[in-house]
């Protein structure tokens, strides 16, 4: 599902969802957002575990 994000104070961005869900989380924890409900957020390069190689 495809996710826009706008940044807060400090390290805190909102993230809002194409179907319009909205939550607030630390900057340092948005690929861990994304990983657990599948989200593609824009503007957010996040490196899949499958991917790594391992």
């Amino acid at each position: 599902m495809k996710a826009r994000l706008r940044r807060l104070t400090g390290n805190l961005v909102l993230v809002e969802t194409e179907l319009g869900q909205k939550c607030v989380v630390p900057e340092s924890e948005l690929c861990s957002l994304a990983e657990r409900f599948g989200l593609d957020i824009e503007g957010v390069e996040c490196r899949s575990p499958s991917k790594a190689g391992f």
